[in-house]
């Protein structure tokens, strides 16, 4: 008998983009800052609490050998996660966390047997604090790295709908060819600056167009500007990668610090941060003032359940009936935000 197997359509963010730009889930905050020379720092923390995971209806049938999936927040330089607790039904069996690709944590709920009309819930309270980030008071001693470690390699590559091998998106590129006897940061901002000006706000693109439809038809929405800037970033040298908050992506970009004295450790050779910048609305390039729940990082996962490469962790469900019957079990996200001192 064929088994059960369903994936929740790709993330698209769209039209909440616009409204988040300029709101926050903040609901606690205390100051703290963190950070290294050249680097960026992190301030203003605050604090909300999450339900993240799933719940999974049999409907009119019985399934056995279940398995869900679902993303669960992880910690960042701007963000710290705690596992508060853990709602899980009966029926839930085993459960493991892992990290894909070094951009997303994942769960994998196992589902012995759910009945005709039972639904199993798992799901995680979490606290996240999350800071701002802050640009650098001296930018000129970052440059692009002239040897990129091989865990960031794969930030220089295509990603689904982000086609850096493409000729137009290449052509593209060239007029922000790096000139290593010029300031980086002021190379990468104009790559930012000009997919701002080229692209045009187009709210509410759906499915995602991806980068190359970005360049093209010169308009998009905040992911579409993502795509865009992560992609000429790309084909030249630079690492970027997306980040994703709810109803809301934005880009990052990867420097080093330049050896300017030997062992000097303040500004050791190779030592690389991750720099923010806002797709859509308010100009910021280099930092984020925003305390949204960063869902992931990163725009290309291999994940166990999908035979090819994905940008984005999405929940996913498979099984099997459990003797005659139909019925085609659902599987539905929770996400909730609530304030801390509520609790």
């Amino acid at each position: 008998m064929p088994g059960y197997s369903a994936t929740l359509g790709s993330v698209r963010v769209s039209a909440a983009c616009v409204a988040l730009l300029s709101t926050s889930l903040l609901v606690s905050g205390s100051a703290a800052e963190v950070g290294a020379a050249q680097g960026p720092t992190y301030d203003n923390e605050s604090t909300v609490r999450m339900k993240v995971g799933v719940e999974v209806s049999a409907g009119d049938g019985a399934f056995h050998k279940m398995v869900a999936t679902f993303p669960l927040p992880m910690d960042w330089p701007e963000q710290t996660v705690t596992i508060v607790e853990k709602d899980f039904s009966s029926h839930v069996g085993k459960a493991r966390i892992k990290v894909l690709d070094g951009g997303a944590r994942q769960v994998e709920v196992r589902i012995p047997r759910l009945a005709a009309g039972q639904t199993a819930r798992a799901v995680y309270v979490i606290d996240v604090a999350r800071r701002w980030t802050n640009a650098p008071a001296d930018t000129q001693a970052l440059e692009v790295p002239r040897h990129v470690p091989r865990e960031l390699r794969k930030y220089l590559q295509a990603s689904p709908l982000i086609e850096t091998g493409h000729r137009d998106i290449k052509e593209a590129a060239e007029k922000f060819a790096i000139d290593r006897d010029k300031p980086a940061w002021s190379q990468v901002e104009a790559i930012y600056k000009w997919v701002r000006q080229h692209i045009k706000h187009d709210e509410g693109t759906i499915p995602l167009r991806g980068a190359l439809a970005a360049l093209q038809q010169q308009k998009g929405d905040c992911e579409e500007y993502t795509s865009l800037f992560v992609a000429l970033c790309r084909v030249n040298g630079i690492p970027a990668r997306s980040v994703w908050v709810p109803g809301h992506t934005y880009p990052e970009f990867y420097l080093e610090n330049r050896h300017l004295e030997k062992n000097s450790l303040e500004n050791e050779k190779g030592q690389g941060h991750w720099f923010p910048c806002e797709s859509l609305g308010t100009y910021s390039f280099g930092r984020l003032h925003r305390h949204d729940v960063v869902l992931q990082k990163g725009d290309n996962f291999k994940m166990s359940q999908k035979k090819e490469r994905q940008r984005y962790v999405a929940e996913t469900l498979s099984g099997l009936p459990a003797g005659r019957g139909g019925g085609h079990p659902t599987i539905q996200p929770v996400r909730e935000f609530s304030s801390v001192e509520a609790q």
